[in-house]
């Protein structure tokens, strides 16, 4: 699945589908995830990133991870 947002646009553009992840799968097929919420999941991360100015979100989980 691959997520494009612009969020001073306020657009989402989707291809895939969330059934390719598979370690989420699971909460998929017992309807607590959908594909809306993971997409909302990605602007709200993308909005923190960008206020933030983080330009590498793996390295801010691994501090995060760390601390």
């Amino acid at each position: 699945m691959t997520v494009r947002i612009d969020v001073g646009k306020n657009t989402v553009q989707k291809e895939g589908s969330l059934a390719e992840l598979s370690h989420i799968a699971s909460l998929k097929e017992n309807g607590l995830l959908d594909d809306d919420m993971y997409v909302s999941m990605f602007r709200d991360w993308a909005s923190v990133f960008i206020e933030n100015d983080i330009n590498d979100p793996a390295v801010y989980f691994e501090k995060q991870a760390e601390s």
